[in-house]
């Protein structure tokens, strides 16, 4: 076997479920195999899904269920078992998957080995150290000696410019999925009957409930909804911290009849929910304060691959997921008027919904399929 110039060090990778973890299997997925190793937590057996993939996976432990220990552990961890990867392997580049736990590592091996590094950046991992007058600098520092800084989006790239990064060695590189995975013929009888949502006209959103994913504001655009179309129901897949002020905002409106939230413990049922609705809605915003925002959001392109239309946020890096009459409609993320005219816009013409799920489906498999490779990234792995 050919000896890997990639080295990925990672501290999310499937079967973990998440975001980022999608987000870097696709990525490796999407890459010559051949080239790269990748070096991945243990969590469970994962010897049946490591063999089954193109690319070799070294599984380390080091993640710690202490949360006082858990991000010193993911940078001394990983740090130490690289060592045998670059002793072993013929590696030119490391690409570091986390600003402050895997690329610290990569500036440390540049300092004491000489060895470049490929830093990836997804908007919230900036923004939540980017004030902090502690990790400031050391943020600043990791990303001026990165080779190469990979990040998801124009708004992500925008952020990094304002922290002194040279724009050019910024690389956007929007995520990747399995167009298949939600483009296949699943049955949503299940769900709609489970729920008894027979002859509704089902708004969905799959997402965690935190602040910034604005199901706050898609709930308080109900009523308007319901007085053109009173047999639409909103259903909310996810949990998280706002779960409960949610359901105290869907009775203090009095909506339990038409605001319904499923289940996500229940079996993944992501994609019978994505066949069983009609508009996918997701009105991400900026939370300030914490400096919380959507980097890009992989969602918008599952729910495209479902031949589904969207009706999204019009802030952070959401305007490189939904192009507005494409595959869907941006909004005013607050403005829960604004909202609800979208979604009535899409339920009012069957025809118009149809054209953007269309469309929308186009668009994931000719730019986001991981199949398609990663192009931008090519003159990095040459």
């Amino acid at each position: 076997m050919d000896k890997a110039r990639h080295a990925f060090i990672v501290n999310d990778f499937p079967p973990i479920i998440g975001g980022q973890s999608s987000y870097l299997y696709y990525l490796c997925s999407a890459l010559p195999p051949e080239k790269i190793v990748v070096l991945a937590p243990c969590c469970g057996n994962t010897s049946v899904f490591d063999r089954a993939q193109p690319f070799r996976i070294v599984r380390k432990p080091y993640l710690i269920d202490v949360q006082v220990l858990e991000k010193l552990a993911k940078i001394l961890l990983p740090f130490f078992y690289v060592q045998r990867i670059l002793r072993d392997e013929d590696i030119a580049l490391l690409h570091c998957a986390h600003i402050l736990s895997t690329g610290f590592i990569g500036l440390a091996m540049k300092v004491f080995r000489n060895i470049d590094y490929v830093l990836y950046t997804h908007s919230a991992d900036i923004l939540e150290y980017e004030h902090h007058p502690f990790f400031r600098p050391l943020l600043q520092e990791i990303l001026s000696q990165a080779k190469h800084v990979v990040t998801n989006s124009r708004y992500t790239q925008g952020v990094l410019e304002r922290l002194g990064v040279d724009a050019g060695k910024i690389v956007i590189s929007s995520p990747r999925i399995d167009a298949a995975d939600f483009g296949g013929l699943f049955c949503p009888d299940e769900v709609v009957r489970k729920y008894g949502l027979m002859g509704k006209r089902i708004i969905l959103s799959i997402n965690r409930l935190v602040p910034r994913k604005g199901n706050d504001v898609m709930i308080k655009a109900m009523p308007r909804i319901l007085k053109r179309f009173p047999d639409a129901v909103y259903i909310v897949y996810g949990d998280g911290p706002c779960q409960m002020m949610l359901k105290d905002l869907v009775k203090e409106l009095g909506l339990q009849m038409s605001v319904l939230f499923a289940d996500p413990d229940d079996g993944d049922l992501r994609r019978e929910w994505m066949a069983a609705c009609e508009v996918f809605v997701m009105v991400s915003r900026a939370i300030e304060a914490t400096g919380d925002v959507e980097g890009f959001g992989v969602v918008y392109l599952e729910a495209g691959a479902a031949g589904k239309p969207v009706v999204a946020g019009d802030s952070g890096g959401v305007p490189d997921a939904v192009e507005d009459g494409v595959n869907g409609f941006l909004v005013d993320p607050l403005d829960e008027n604004a909202v609800a005219e979208a979604i009535c816009r899409l339920l009012e013409s069957q025809a118009l919904a149809a054209l953007l799920g269309a469309q929308g489906r186009e668009r994931v498999k000719a730019r986001f399929d991981y199949r398609r490779g990663v192009p931008e990234l090519s003159d990095i792995f040459k």
